[in-house]
């Protein structure tokens, strides 16, 4: 029992891992900045100009928010121009965002490092990522001089107080982001009532084909263009697809291992009552009869170990969902030089549970079936003199 209970805690937590780190590397990416789904304008993703703009419509919104999965839709104004704070003069990406909808894609509020968050009093400010204030050299209260091109080629030019800066995890967006409350951004780049995307969040990413096909399904795709991460970002679909494979491999050592973990201890545990069962077999015992005995404590002493474990790992997983793994030294730093969070995370899916469960009560099963083969070969005889 104690076998069948650490290996389907050691597989679910195992499991629970590679789904955990799938899904960190999806939301660090997408989740961060583009959304897990975009609806634009087709013709948008391949020229990203001010004049692919999409003209907001509540019939639009309406749909996306009737979509499956879809958790908040989040509009957003996006262009480039030039940023200077004084000498210096930069590049940038200007990003005008929902202040209170951007908190459930982006979470800007809590990457606050100096300043403050936007609210309805900060409409004319702007919020800088910390490399680029430092290229700048501006701070909080200083002013952002913004100069670019606008919609169909109209001029765009401001001054806005920059009223917070805040620390991105990617190292390049944190040297070129700018956010401004939308409408701002729309009142410089004379985009009234138009927006360049809505990015979506959704609230499981394995279920984003679903949300996609739905989409697909009540947009007129003539007009608009329905994309998902894995076709806005196909190099980190194949990061997490090779990241599944090597995780898929290490499982299979895993339950190898595991599986011989079960099968010696059974293996001992018929080798020790060889001497009973050729006794059983002796006085008349049927054989059948005593391999459904011996099959019935194996399902129940596997059952009750899948139980067991089941349990314990429900506690085991929620704990580290809440409290993901930190790590330090250099570990840390090489996950920060890849704009990525130093935490190991979990993943909470039913389906994990359940399925490492199935497979290790099947598994413990097939191996318990070893004592079956034993007794319909036994010799009473030999049994009892431990040949």
């Amino acid at each position: 029992m104690a076998s069948v209970f650490y290996a389907v805690v050691l597989s679910i937590f195992m499991q629970s891992l590679q789904m955990g780190t799938m899904e960190q590397m999806v939301a660090n990416v997408a989740g961060a900045y583009s959304g897990y789904i975009q609806v634009h304008q087709k013709g948008y993703w391949d020229d990203q100009s001010l004049d692919n703009s999409l003209t907001a419509n509540d019939s639009l919104a309406k749909i996306i928010k009737a979509t499956p999965g879809i958790t908040e839709t989040v509009p957003r104004v996006q262009s480039f121009a030039l940023a200077s704070g004084g000498v210096a003069t930069k590049g940038i990406m200007l990003t005008g965002v929902e202040f209170e909808k951007e908190k459930n894609l982006t979470n800007l509020q809590p990457k606050i490092i100096s300043g403050k968050y936007f609210n309805s009093d900060t409409e004319s400010t702007v919020i800088l990522s910390s490399g680029l204030a430092d290229y700048l050299k501006l701070k909080v209260s200083d002013t952002l001089v913004l100069l670019g091109q606008g919609y169909h080629a109209s001029s765009a030019a401001g001054k806005y107080k920059v009223s917070g800066i805040i620390k991105l995890g990617s190292p390049d967006l944190n040297k070129s982001m700018v956010f401004m409350p939308i409408k701002t951004a729309q009142t410089l780049l004379s985009e009234d009532g138009m927006l360049s995307a809505y990015a979506l969040v959704v609230n499981d990413v394995t279920k984003v084909d679903q949300s996609l096909a739905y989409l697909n399904k009540h947009i007129d795709t003539s007009k608009y263009e329905i994309m998902g991460w894995k076709q806005m970002m196909p190099e980190l679909d194949q990061a997490v697809q090779g990241k599944m494979a090597s995780g898929a491999i290490i499982v299979g050592v895993l339950y190898m291992i595991v599986a011989f973990g079960i099968f010696g201890t059974v293996l001992m545990m018929a080798n020790e009552r060889m001497y009973e069962f050729g006794v059983l077999v002796a006085i008349g015992m049927n054989r059948k009869r005593l391999a459904l005995v011996t099959i019935l404590e194996a399902l129940l002493i596997s059952f009750l170990g899948v139980i067991a474990g089941y349990v314990a790992s429900l506690g085991l997983i929620g704990y580290f969902v809440n409290n993901p793994i930190h790590m330090t030294g250099a570990l840390a730093k090489s996950y920060e030089q890849f704009g990525l969070a130093p935490y190991i995370y979990t993943g909470f899916h039913l389906n994990i549970f359940l399925n490492q469960a199935i497979i290790i009560f099947v598994l413990s099963v097939l191996i318990c079936l070893y004592p079956l083969l034993k007794i319909s070969k036994l010799k009473p005889v030999e049994a009892m003199h431990g040949e």
